[in-house]
């Protein structure tokens, strides 16, 4: 329905005297019939035409489906090439939807509308209807539109999830500045360039070396000394001073506000050179942090069914220094914990196994000792008639109980199997399962460590919500890939606060015309509030769009192969392309091509033509595919298709920067 179609019956649907004519249109259901919602497409052509020509009538009409299929089949046999395949070609959909109008031409009231000739006899219909096809297919491949092409807040601009940044503090001693996290966890902010011992007058140019160390040290304290404070974060105290006034393992903390608030206006506005070096060395020092899900981190495969093996470093590496954070992650992972058999043990003594074991059911030895008693033979024989086998005929112990049906076979031939013919206790285990799956460490000792590890003590409070599964984490060093800082007012305290996010797909919309420097979307870019962490954007006057095509010039020798060339961005690394070339020319690539009506709107490799194994035609400006080919265009005459390159080559960006626009 329209919106205002829509509009009228919401409001129909209060008055109870419509409800005869309101309930139909709810029930309502419109019939497919050209793999499509054909009443739909109907309402969409009648809404352009009644736009175009205000005093159009347009009638609808319902196609009986054995007709349009009667109508196939002698199409079909009139030219093979357009009978029913299995898999059906991109045409194939144009030449159902010709049918179902040439269905139409057949009646009478609407060939007499339309003035249109009707072919009496049903046998002499198939040059009727070869004539009623179209000559080419243009396939649209539905793509939802990027970023970039619409409105910004009609979509999801950040990823779920935020990222907390934090600074390296910083140590003073003996006239040396270091960055790090302890005495054993730190470095140098400028290390020593220590000459060579056997260089002659090494202790002069080691002395030359401190010299210029020293200078650099300097610079640096005088540069980050704004941000810098003693104290804590309720009581900071601004460093004062110079880095010669007798520092002696002096830890000092960046103040994070500060800092922070400088980085977004170099990243934003114009300033000063010194500023700009200020940003730089506060960006050596700074990192992000994420806080992970512990059971994500220490569970891993498909659908987390195992322990991981060991911690990995990379998670707490900043500039090759340790993160603090993992002394939590050790004593979380040895602390004690009670695994599935009431046994005490640690995460980390569950480093390398299955989240989940089997076990033998409890009931077992239980089962096996009342069959004894029952049929008063020995549990070796009953475990060796009763117990499942493998399809190698193999006796697989405790897995489970045969079947009714294999038990019923057994006991003709073994006649010991005659003593359990009545028994209660085995006709209600038949089938039965011994081995169960469990958790190596329940959900309940995972509750027990968290509340014990993080000190969770239970408020009793009759009017707080009951509590719910609460997942613990801890943090991790991650840096977001498309990361940006949004600065934002806390509404409580109107303090301003920083968080950063990952972009939810593209935060660009191209590259400049050297291919080099990516170019923000527009919002991004002039948002006060919304700053790139990879830094300032540089001013770019033309965008090469990455969905802008531009036609390439053909080598000479593709030109008789090719009709016409193309390329897009697409990403910098896996550029878009379009080949337009004679239909004769891809019969000769794949020798199982015998008509256009048979191409499928995604071309996939085939065993004469492995597309994805070499560049096509050998030629570095057709790239190597890493996709199927996406057919556009199909005729008689010519076949259009694109694809993305695995690489994109220098050749082709070459190639780009040189081509024309396609308007």
């Amino acid at each position: 329905m329209e919106e205002k179609e829509q509009n009228y019956l919401r409001h129909a649907l209060f008055i109870s005297e419509l409800d005869n004519q309101t309930f139909p249109l709810l029930n309502t259901r419109y019939k497919t019939f050209v793999n499509g919602t054909q009443g739909y497409l109907g309402k969409q052509i009648r809404k352009l035409l009644q736009e175009k020509y205000p005093n159009i009538q347009v009638k609808t009409y319902q196609m009986p489906a054995q007709d349009v299929s009667q109508l196939r089949t002698v199409l079909g046999a009139y030219s093979k090439e357009f009978e029913k395949q299995e898999r059906q070609g991109a045409f194939s959909h144009v030449v159902d939807a010709s049918l179902v109008l040439a269905t139409a031409l057949q009646v009478p009231k609407i060939a007499e509308e339309l003035t249109t000739t009707n072919v009496a006899e049903l046998s002499e219909k198939g040059k009727w209807l070869q004539n009623l096809l179209p000559q080419n297919a243009l396939v649209q491949h539905i793509k939802r539109r990027p970023k970039y092409r619409k409105k910004l807040e009609s979509t999801q601009i950040f990823k779920d999830g935020l990222y907390g940044e934090r600074f390296m503090p910083t140590l003073l001693d003996d006239e040396k500045l270091y960055y790090g996290f302890a005495l054993d966890n730190c470095h140098e902010i400028e290390a020593l360039k220590q000459p060579k011992k056997t260089v002659k007058d090494f202790d002069k140019k080691l002395q030359v070396a401190k010299e210029k160390q020293q200078v650099k040290h300097n610079e640096y304290f005088e540069l980050l000394k704004p941000f810098l404070y003693t104290g804590n974060k309720n009581d900071k105290h601004p460093v004062t001073g110079d880095l010669s006034d007798n520092w002696q393992y002096q830890y000092l903390s960046i103040d994070k506000t500060k800092a922070l608030n400088h980085l977004q206006k170099c990243a934003k506005e114009v300033c000063s050179d010194t500023e700009i070096e200020q940003a730089q060395q506060l960006e050596k020092l700074r990192y992000s942090v994420e806080k992970k899900k512990i059971k994500g981190v220490l569970l891993t495969g498909q659908g987390k069914k195992s322990f991981i093996n060991a911690l990995d470093d990379n998670k707490f590496k900043v500039s090759k220094l340790t993160l603090p954070a993992k002394s939590q992650w050790e004593a979380l992972i040895n602390y004690p914990i009670i695994d599935y058999a009431n046994n005490k043990t640690t995460l980390k003594q569950c480093f390398g196994k299955s989240e989940q074991i089997e076990i033998s059911s409890p009931n077992m030895i239980n089962f096996w000792q009342d069959l004894v008693k029952e049929s008063s033979l020995s549990v070796d024989y009953l475990q060796e008639h009763l117990f499942k086998r493998n399809d190698k005929g193999e006796l697989v112990k405790k897995s489970g109980i045969i079947p009714k049906g294999v038990f019923n076979k057994k006991i003709k031939t073994e006649k010991g199997l005659k003593a359990l013919e009545g028994s209660d206790l085995l006709n209600t285990s038949f089938g039965m399962e011994f081995m169960q799956k469990t958790d190596l460490i329940p959900q309940s000792s995972w509750d027990t460590l968290f509340k014990e590890f993080f000190h969770i003590d239970k408020i009793k409070n009759s009017s707080q919500h009951k509590q719910v599964r609460k997942e613990y984490s801890l943090p991790i060093v991650s840096n977001p890939s498309g990361g940006f800082r949004i600065k934002r007012k806390n509404p409580l305290t109107d303090e301003v606060i920083y968080q950063v996010s990952s972009i939810e797909g593209f935060a660009t919309k191209g590259y400049d015309e050297s291919l080099k420097n990516p170019v923000l979307i527009d919002e991004l870019k002039s948002s006060p509030n919304i700053a790139s962490l990879d830094g300032k954007q540089a001013e770019v006057d033309n965008v090469c769009y990455f969905d802008t095509w531009k036609e390439i010039t053909i080598p000479e020798e593709l030109q008789e192969k090719l009709i016409s060339l193309s390329y897009a961005i697409g990403t910098k690394d896996r550029f878009n392309i379009r080949v337009s070339m004679p239909f004769d020319e891809l019969k000769k690539l794949d020798n199982s091509i015998h008509c256009f009506s048979n191409i499928s709107a995604e071309y996939k490799e085939t065993d004469t033509w492995k597309f994805k194994k070499n560049k096509l035609f050998g030629n570095d400006l057709l790239g190597k595919p890493r996709s199927n080919l996406f057919v556009e265009f199909v005729s008689k005459d010519k076949i259009i298709f694109s694809y993305g390159v695995e690489s994109t080559n220098q050749a082709i960006k070459e190639s780009y920067q040189n081509g024309t626009v396609i308007k």
